[in-house]
């Protein structure tokens, strides 16, 4: 009976095996390591990854693993190694929204850790295929990189659009009302944080810029953009 059963179990397990491919979207190894990165563990799982795709050139592998060992790489703060594999991506991917989510990522790390030129490249890169739904970030990423760069002039412009002015957070606002009055467009750049400084508040956050704002005015000092 038992030899009976093992040859029963046998077919089941190949059938079960055949089911994925090594680093598809079905692998196990990329469930667990995407349940670790989920936790917070990003070390674990970029420990997963690696040793599933050990000895394999990254380029040859799925798009799915790609795309998670890139991810897990700037998670763990590792944006040299993420990066060529997102250009490798943007050569063969049809997701440009994820793409796009994930070069502002990028651009927002190498920003974080004052690396402004190579945030600003990575906004060129993303601004040629950019989805209109990411345009707000793109536009907030890249006016504080030229706000970081003494670029007044282009922040000002990046963020002084009518069209996106309603769907502007009070912080970008409050960045374009700096970079007018940098740039030289005194006036018009106190009517914006005025408008600022006047706005009611549903938030801790909004409360903090209008705060701001009003400290801003009397005082006359623009410093830092808002992050």
């Amino acid at each position: 009976f038992g030899r009976v059963l093992v040859a029963l179990i046998l077919p089941v397990t190949a059938m079960a095996a055949d089911r994925y491919a090594t680093g598809s979207y079905d692998a196990p190894y990329l469930g667990a390591s995407q349940y670790l990165a989920d936790d917070g563990r990003d070390f674990s799982a970029l420990v997963e990854l690696l040793g599933l795709g050990m000895g394999t050139d990254i380029s040859a592998m799925p798009e799915a693993y790609r795309w998670q060992l890139a991810e897990t790489y700037l998670s763990f703060g590792m944006a040299e190694k993420a990066e060529p594999i997102y250009k490798s991506l943007a050569a063969s991917t049809d997701d440009y929204l994820r793409l796009s989510r994930e070069y502002l990522r990028l651009a927002e790390f190498y920003y974080d850790r004052g690396r402004l030129d190579q945030a600003a490249a990575t906004l060129r890169d993303v601004k040629k295929s950019l989805p209109a739904r990411l345009q707000l970030k793109w536009q907030d990423l890249e006016s504080r990189v030229q706000l970081a760069r003494g670029d007044y002039a282009g922040a000002a412009a990046t963020l002084n659009h009518p069209e996106t002015e309603r769907d502007q957070t009070p912080y970008a606002r409050y960045n374009l009302g700096v970079a007018l009055i940098n740039s030289g467009h005194v006036p018009q750049g106190r009517d914006v944080i005025d408008r600022i400084g006047r706005m009611r508040v549903a938030t801790l956050d909004d409360r903090a810029i209008r705060d701001k704002a009003n400290l801003t005015l009397p005082m006359n000092r623009f410093g830092r953009p808002e992050d």
